[in-house]
């Protein structure tokens, strides 16, 4: 990736790169040695935040589709308009295939997390545990979303991001949505009452 900057700007960031790749390269040496359980780095230096998605949760392809429609894509609000258009195509499998439809909506729904959080809190890998297709009573299919404590750090706007995520796919895929049963209803309104 090239940086648009000055002569001495890109010095500097140069100097940093080659001085991040030598201590990659002692890192390496030493994990290679096989003391500890990992014989690899886990955390891998990126150049932006599409590398950072698709270093973090991927799929594949995401940093290139993420920097092509940045490119293209114009007017306000580009960027969350450029997240919802890779979740689409992640659902729709335009430039990667995951054939389970459970763990496409996953992927789709965590990757466009990262994005809405430039990848710095950990909300979208653990916020975000599991995204499940479940049965409601009737047979019908419907989009069940688990959360976990990390999501706080996210912010409410990417807390409630899953939920609209997680009805888009329910259309995208032709899905119903969740039908409480009297049982569930009532148990609601108790403990909202006891709160």
């Amino acid at each position: 990736m090239e940086i648009i900057a000055s002569e001495e700007v890109k010095k500097y960031y140069e100097s940093i790169e080659q001085k991040v790749n030598k201590l990659l390269g002692i890192a390496k040496e030493a994990r290679a040695k096989g003391y500890d359980y990992a014989t690899d780095i886990e955390t891998k230096p990126v150049s932006d935040l599409a590398d950072r998605a698709e270093t973090l949760v991927g799929p594949k392809g995401v940093a290139k589709r993420y920097r092509e429609l940045m490119e293209t894509t114009t007017g306000e609000n580009k960027r969350i308009r450029v997240i919802f258009q890779i979740f689409e195509e992640i659902i729709k499998q335009k430039w990667c295939k995951i054939p389970n439809d459970e763990k496409r909506v996953e992927q789709a729904i965590k990757t466009a997390l990262v994005l809405n959080t430039d990848g710095v809190v950990v909300a979208p890998i653990d916020g975000v545990p599991q995204v499940k297709i479940s049965k409601n009573p009737d047979g019908t299919s419907y989009i069940d979303i688990y959360y976990a404590g990390p999501i706080r750090a996210a912010g409410g706007t990417s807390q409630v991001l899953p939920l609209i995520l997680g009805d888009y796919a329910r259309h995208l895929l032709n899905l119903d949505r969740y039908k409480p049963t009297k049982d569930e209803i009532e148990r609601y309104v108790e403990e909202i009452q006891i709160y």
